[in-house]
């Protein structure tokens, strides 16, 4: 029966060769002799003439065809005069099919191809091999045409089989007097690798690389030693990492606050709130130590951002209201309705810019804590119409509609009274 299918085909260009190559495999039970030598050969002529989305769609199909199909595959492959988009569908097929002979075909082809797309697809196919394929990529790791993707294979592969090349990297490069422009980012790749795993050979590393002239090892290493908090009192983490705080590149300040903020210590909530209230940080940094304080959550570091209020700008300032609004833990959002409420009835300036009362009546609607109620019924007597709204909007999120409609019978100011009616038509809706 296959075979008289076989016979109707229309051409493999043809729109409908996917479609007919899929019933084909669905039909056949068991893919043997004439019939399976039939469809693999459509399967492939297909896949050589096809454009781009029906190879894409073709290379679906072939793991259903079996090892079979793998001798044909690896002599496209190899055939350099074969189009480069065709090879690179193949090597992506060939990934599924976890052979010897695929693993040494794809291998041979980062040796020899000089398409950087092409070996790219073919190093992402090796990491399919798993442990299989660290090997042949130490192997790689001594060519420098090849260097970078046997790395990033490694890095992407991970376990511990890739630990001992990846140390090798490193450690070569930190031995290095000097380094050509690409190794700082092939180290860093391979530090924030090894920084998943617990082997003791990487914590030297990760505090050599921690002072390393390179902004992006500095910035790796930073990342790495913020997972290790099994290491905090033995290395005084803490310590190290707030040096990382004042470094001369904005990312590795950044890699910092973030690592500080795994660790949630006290001392850490501590080193984070001298960086926010230092004059000499520039305010995005800030506002970085301001989300670090607010992922930690924690009452001390609650306490750090009302610290840092009064001498706050104003970008700093409204994000420590948006991270105050973002608490879950009841503990601390009541403690942040607490300093949200002095906040508004201070005297502060900033306090008296509309963004900010908008800012704080959003993060009170947020916090959801009655104890706001009071405070965001006057905001609906405030000047600014864009700040009414928003306290409406906060209140209704508190379901206040019963407390307000037993106000708008008492004695309010007519701008109150107005505010009152206001709120409660827009609750009713």
């Amino acid at each position: 029966m296959i075979e008289n299918d076989l016979a109707l085909l229309q051409p493999p260009q043809s729109s409908d060769a996917v479609t007919r190559l899929q019933w084909l495999l669905n039909q056949a039970e068991s893919l043997e002799g004439e019939e399976y030598s039939q469809i693999l050969e459509f399967a492939l002529t297909a896949l050589s003439w096809g454009d781009f989305q029906q190879r894409w769609d073709i290379a679906k199909l072939f793991p259903k065809l079996g090892t079979g199909a793998i001798a044909p595959l690896i002599a496209l492959l190899e055939d350099e005069q074969t189009d480069w988009e065709l090879r690179w569908f193949v090597s992506r097929i060939l990934g599924d099919f976890h052979e010897p002979v695929v693993l040494e075909a794809l291998v041979n082809l980062l040796k020899t191809s000089e398409g950087e797309d092409l070996i790219a697809t073919a190093a992402i196919a090796l990491t399919n091999f798993g442990s299989a394929a660290i090997a042949a990529l130490t192997d790689l790791l001594a060519e420098p045409r090849t260097r970078m993707v046997a790395v990033r294979s490694l890095c992407v592969i991970g376990g511990p089989a890739s630990v001992p090349p990846l140390l090798n990297v490193v450690g070569e490069f930190l031995q290095q007097d000097s380094y050509s422009s690409g190794d700082p980012a092939l180290c860093a790749m391979a530090l924030e690798a090894l920084s998943n795993s617990t082997d003791p050979a990487i914590t030297p590393l990760l505090l050599q690389a921690l002072k390393h002239t390179a902004a992006p090892i500095r910035r790796a290493a930073t990342i790495g030693l913020g997972l290790r908090s099994d290491l905090l009192a033995q290395l005084d983490l803490v310590s190290l990492l707030q040096e990382r705080l004042w470094d001369f590149n904005f990312e590795v300040c950044q890699a910092a606050t973030i690592a500080l903020s795994r660790l949630g210590t006290p001392a850490a909530a501590i080193a984070l709130a001298r960086l926010l209230q230092s004059p000499q940080t520039p305010v995005p940094l800030q506002i970085e130590a301001v989300r670090a304080l607010g992922w930690i959550g924690t009452p001390i570091a609650l306490e750090q951002l009302q610290s840092a209020i009064a001498i706050a700008p104003v970008p700093a300032l409204r994000e420590i209201i948006s991270v105050l609004g973002r608490l879950t833990d009841l503990e601390t959002q009541i403690q942040a309705t607490q300093i949200l409420l002095q906040l508004l009835n201070s005297s502060l300036p900033n306090v008296q810019f509309p963004p900010i009362k908008q800012a704080i009546a959003l993060s009170l609607g947020q916090l959801g804590q009655p104890q706001a109620f009071d405070a965001l019924v006057q905001l609906l007597a405030d000047s600014d119409k864009s700040v009414q709204l928003h306290a409406i909007a906060a209140l209704r999120q508190l379901e206040a509609y019963p407390n307000l409609e037993q106000l708008s019978h008492s004695r309010l100011s007519p701008e109150l009274a107005q505010g009152v009616a206001t709120a409660l038509q827009e609750l009713k809706v």
